[in-house]
């Protein structure tokens, strides 16, 4: 467990990245990095509401994504069956998964 001490040193160093991007040289390289990482996006000062999406949009999301997949896979079923030289079955099975997407 750290000390007080080491906490105040941590928090100075911390204070000197976030007011002027300076990494003091007592910082862990991981800990340096991970700030450099979060810089933009998180202040201690301030509440950062956590962003969330509404359910309609969620639920579009996963739909188009879904309908993406079945493309992709109809298309690759398509291509490996062709390949296999069962072209009716391939045909058959286009179809059937794009109309399912």
């Amino acid at each position: 467990m750290s000390s007080p001490q080491d906490y105040d040193q941590q928090l100075v160093a911390w204070q000197e990245f976030f007011d002027h991007q300076k990494i003091l040289p007592d910082v862990n390289h991981l800990v340096a990095d991970s700030w450099r990482r979060c810089r933009l996006r998180l202040s201690p000062f301030k509440d950062t509401p956590q962003k969330c999406l509404s359910s309609d949009i969620l639920l579009a999301t996963q739909v188009a994504s879904f309908d993406l997949v079945m493309i992709l896979f109809a298309s690759a079923l398509e291509e490996c069956l062709l390949w296999l030289g069962q072209a009716n079955e391939s045909i058959w099975a286009s179809k059937t998964l794009r109309q399912l997407a």
